[in-house]
């Protein structure tokens, strides 16, 4: 081939120094790149654990408070929390957001010692931390029943070792740390999330009470086709005749404990008709307090929140169950 025939560049991709120092600088850009990289994983596992050595001190706080069992009242830092948040806890008999956090608590023990027996103990460790992406967080802070806003949020998969009296096992549950710069480090566990799923069962159930009593000279002349809008319809009538009619009646939760397992069998022989049994059940002690036009006065309720294998919840009430066994 003539130099004629050959283009201006031509020459370089034959040319062996230029090749010898074009494979060189392609192999210092790569290690430039690893060396980067692994300085910036470097950085994040440091930042990592960091903040594992930071919050870890609220899981110590979680697992020192299910060790001490069920009677035990841990003490709560305060913590501002919305506007949204006041309303709720008001409906739900709550006087403080501190007094739902010990009562999540105090459940968590109980669904151990009902398992494990009273004076067990736990222990644990992380398996797995991921950390929350932008959108994951910024949906956490909007949902939070608190006034942080959080920067930054971990979901922790934690295994937990119990011993006790009834025996031991291992359990699992995530665990979600946030962080603020108001409150430092929040932490909130999937066993004492799960009672929220029945306290709105709670509040819609006495806000139905006081509705129908508001309006109960239509009870007597409408027909019920459903089997609750019927046992509803009763219920305020009974109550009617003993705290006078227009009542209303607030609420406050004094206790939650889950079913035996008789009491469990006891209730999927009373509801269930088919084949799909309730796996595992709450009961919740309420007590009540009405006012009327003849006075004030106070009473008590039992509530039972039962899950089926889908995790739905249904809610019956004690009253309920009383009129059942007269008709």
């Amino acid at each position: 081939m003539s130099d004629q025939n050959m283009s201006s560049n031509d020459w370089l991709l034959v040319n062996e120094a230029y090749i010898k120092n074009q494979k060189s600088r392609r192999k210092k850009a790569i290690v430039l790149i690893l060396i980067l990289s692994v300085f910036a994983f470097a950085i994040f596992l440091g930042l990592k654990e960091r903040d594992q050595s930071a919050y870890m001190y609220g899981i110590k706080f979680y697992y020192d408070t299910l060790n001490n069992g069920s009677s035990y009242k841990p003490d709560f830092n305060k913590i501002d929390t919305k506007e949204e948040t006041e309303d709720y806890l008001s409906e739900n008999g709550y006087a403080s957001y501190n007094d739902m956090l010990i009562l999540l608590h105090q459940l968590d023990a109980k669904l151990m010692e009902e398992k494990y027996g009273e004076g067990f103990k736990v222990t644990y460790e992380i398996e797995k931390t991921e950390a929350f992406t932008k959108e994951e967080l910024e949906k956490y802070t909007k949902n939070s029943m608190t006034t942080d806003d959080s920067d930054k949020a971990y979901r922790l998969s934690m295994k937990e070792h119990f011993i006790g009296p009834k025996g031991e096992g291992i359990e699992r549950q995530y665990m979600i740390v946030s962080h603020s710069k108001e409150y430092d480090w929040l932490y909130q566990g999937e066993r004492t999330n799960e009672i929220f799923k029945f306290f709105n069962k709670i509040k819609e159930h006495y806000k139905r009470l006081n509705e129908l009593s508001e309006n109960i000279g239509s009870l007597s002349d409408h027909e019920f086709s459903d089997t609750a809008d019927q046992y509803y319809a009763e219920e305020v009538k009974l109550l009617a005749e003993e705290y006078g009619e227009g009542f209303q009646v607030d609420h406050i939760i004094k206790d939650i404990s889950p079913l035996t397992e008789e009491e469990l069998k006891e209730k999927n022989d009373l509801y269930v008709w088919e084949d799909d049994e309730f796996v595992k059940g709450y009961k919740i002690s309420v007590i009540e307090h009405f006012t009327s036009s003849e006075g004030k006065n106070t009473d008590s309720d039992t509530m039972t929140a039962l899950y089926d294998k889908d995790d739905d919840c249904s809610f019956y009430s004690e009253r309920w169950y009383n009129i059942y066994k007269e008709q």
